[in-house]
Parts: structure tokens; C-alpha cells; sequence
């Protein structure tokens, strides 16, 4: 028994319809996908790390039962990532001291995020993180920044940890930079 021509037609379009279905819905979910740098794994490109590139360690750093790869430094520091922002760029970092500094003595870790850019700084955030004097900072603490108004320039990105204030001293400084990334929607 045969088929005929206009039913083996119809077998074709039904495909096509199928196939093109599948087509659209792989676009869609690559198009809603998130697509990131990670600057834990770019760390060694970092165009400046002070005090020196062996002051930063890349470590899993657990804080409150929460394990992230991270970027960890003991004395106040900056880390420099000359990068082209791509369109809608948001930097996703999680902001933390390690618990061994907790109960000690010291004033906690000023983190700081600035892009600088055709000679002008920006600051981002600027946030003092004290485990030991504020109980709700034993935690990471998660921050997303905004980077579209550099897209598609070349900026550099800056990652700053210093003493809290004037004479709060580097006791126990113990700054982690919790997964941070350069991610894109």
C-alpha cells in the first residue's frame, strides 16, 4: 500500500514545522542565557596587583556555610582589569572577611569598586564590611553594579580593599572577593 502524494506532503510539513519549533526554542533559551568573565580564573591577566601578584590567593572561602571561589588578600590592596565592556555588563561580586576574623581585634575592610575611563574615576560601591562590630556582615554580601554605560569601551575595572578608616590599622584585614564576574544578560 502506498501513500499518496499529497499525505507524504503533509509528513514533510509537519517535520518542518517540528524542526523549525526546536529551532526557535534552542534561540530563545541561548538568548536569555547569562554569559560571563570570571575574574577569579582572569586574575593572572589583572594589569595591576598591588601590593604584589603573590598577595592574592585564589581559594574556595566558606563564610556562614556558603562556599564560593574567590579571590582572597590579607592587606589592603587594589586589583586592576582593563577590559571592553560589552552591552549590558553588570559586575556580580559577593563581598566578604573570612571568619577567622570575626571575634578579633580590628576594624573590618573598606571594599571599594570604581571604573576609570578616558582618564575620569567613577566609584561604584564603597562599603565597610565588619564581621566582628556587626554580626549581620558574618555572610557574603552580594553586589551587582551596573556597567552599561561603558559598553563597548575599554575601561579599567578597580577592586580596592583599605583600612575602614584613619588608624583602624590592617588587624586581621582578611578581605575575600566571593566569585566575582563580569556577566551580561
Amino acid at each position: 500500500m502506498s501513500q499518496s502524494p499529497r499525505s507524504t506532503f503533509r509528513y514533510y510539513v509537519v517535520g518542518a514545522a517540528i524542526g523549525v519549533l526546536i529551532l526557535v526554542a534552542w534561540w530563545l533559551s541561548q538568548s536569555n542565557q547569562v554569559d560571563h568573565l570570571d575574574l577569579v580564573d582572569h586574575l593572572p591577566n589583572a594589569t595591576q596587583q598591588r601590593p604584589s601578584p603573590e598577595s592574592f590567593l585564589v581559594q574556595d572561602i566558606r563564610l556562614n556555610g556558603e562556599t564560593k571561589r574567590s579571590i582572597y588578600v590579607a592587606e589592603p590592596s587594589r586589583l586592576i582589569f582593563t577590559e571592553t565592556m560589552p552591552a549590558d555588563a553588570w559586575l556580580s561580586v559577593n563581598l566578604g572577611v573570612r571568619e577567622a576574623a570575626w571575634e578579633r581585634e580590628g576594624g573590618g575592610v573598606l571594599f571599594m569598586v570604581g571604573v576609570s575611563h578616558a582618564g575620569r574615576y567613577q566609584e561604584l560601591v564603597s562599603l565597610v564590611v565588619n564581621p566582628r562590630a556587626n554580626p549581620a556582615d558574618r555572610q557574603w554580601l552580594p553586589v551587582l553594579l551596573d556597567l552599561s554605560p561603558w559598553a563597548g569601551l575599554q575601561v579599567e575595572l578597580i577592586l580596592n580593599t583599605r583600612e575602614p578608616h584613619e588608624g583602624a590599622g590592617i588587624v586581621n584585614h582578611l578581605a575575600v572577593w566571593g566569585a566575582p564576574a563580569i556577566v551580561t544578560r
